[in-house]
């Protein structure tokens, strides 16, 4: 097994490819169960932990805990106040739901100044941008029910439990996925259900992607699908 670490403010990417003495391992998950599992999957995490884990937890390589701590109650009024100053009611581009959480939630606006590293301008830009995106890809009717079952029974992706800084756990098993077989708008919707399903429920500060790789190949490469994770 090789595995490699990349790191970004918010998510986390692991990629695991598996070498052929590990094929036999189960990797199966029930329908329905929106979990997948098994003795390979459950060694991944040790894997993770000898490797990337440690780091990790000793010099914070994401900057939320310092960036987070380093947030002032002065930004946070200026990027609200930035925000309200330049939104339209009538323009209809935002959930009434999000611009509430500029409105009131302190901790929502200090995660999007930390995640820009404390630059305003650059945090009153995402601040707009990020809930016009919300409103332009409709997450909120992106429900269980909308969504086609065998798209979850396909578990192409699926959320695996929390690591040990408590990021959710989102695995893509490449294999599942074989371009032009799947609609990929409705798979992409079942990775923004499992995204919002988690934050909204638990408010976490990041994610960690897990690619597994084991047994993909080339009809399983799709830029259109991959560039959404990345």
């Amino acid at each position: 097994r090789n595995a490699g670490c990349a790191e970004r403010p918010g998510i986390g990417v692991v990629v695991i490819r598996r070498s052929n003495r590990h094929a036999d391992l189960d990797t199966s998950s029930s329908p329905g169960s929106h979990t997948c599992g098994g003795p390979f999957l459950a060694s991944v995490g040790d894997l993770v932990n000898r490797t990337a884990m440690p780091y990790m937890l000793e010099n914070d390589v994401f900057g939320e805990e310092k960036n987070w701590a380093q947030v002032t109650p002065e930004q946070i009024r200026e990027l609200r106040q930035h925000f309200l100053d330049t939104w339209n009611e009538e323009d209809d581009v935002y959930y009434d739901e999000d611009v509430k959480k500029i409105k009131e939630s302190d901790d929502f606006c200090r995660k999007i100044i930390a995640h820009v590293r404390l630059d305003m301008d650059l945090a009153h830009k995402v601040a707009a941008y990020h809930l016009r995106w919300r409103r332009y890809v409709k997450i909120q009717d992106i429900k269980e029910e909308s969504i086609p079952k065998e798209y979850f029974e396909q578990n192409a992706i699926y959320p695996y439990g929390k690591d040990k800084l408590g990021c959710h756990v989102l695995v893509l098993r490449c294999k599942n996925y074989t371009k032009g077989q799947a609609d990929v708008l409705e798979v992409k919707r079942v990775f923004l259900f499992f995204l919002e399903s988690c934050t909204t429920n638990t408010a976490p500060k990041r994610f960690t992607m897990v690619f597994d790789c084991s047994g993909a190949g080339l009809s399983n490469m799709d830029i259109d699908f991959y560039q959404i994770y990345l």
